[in-house]
């Protein structure tokens, strides 16, 4: 995530941040630093542990696979 995003941007409306532990490709360092920079502008951004998944063997793929259709299933529920 661009870090700039996370220090710069106050957003308007709910956000989550997702992660995989032990992503092979990312650090996850970078979400709680973003959570954090949030939180000092009084934005709350829980972050959602996609749990143990991979695919393809690897865990950075089975985050986005994952990821993607719990924030299709909290983007429906919204309304």
């Amino acid at each position: 995530m661009d870090a700039e995003v996370c220090r710069a941007w106050t957003p308007q409306v709910p956000i989550r941040l997702y992660k995989v532990r032990a992503d092979e490709q990312a650090t996850t360092t970078n979400t709680d630093h973003c959570v954090s920079d949030m939180r000092s502008r009084g934005v709350r951004a829980p972050v959602i542990d996609v749990g143990e998944t991979v695919h393809e063997g690897s865990r950075h793929l089975g985050s986005n696979v994952a990821g993607t259709a719990q924030v299709v299933r909290w983007f429906s529920g919204l309304g």
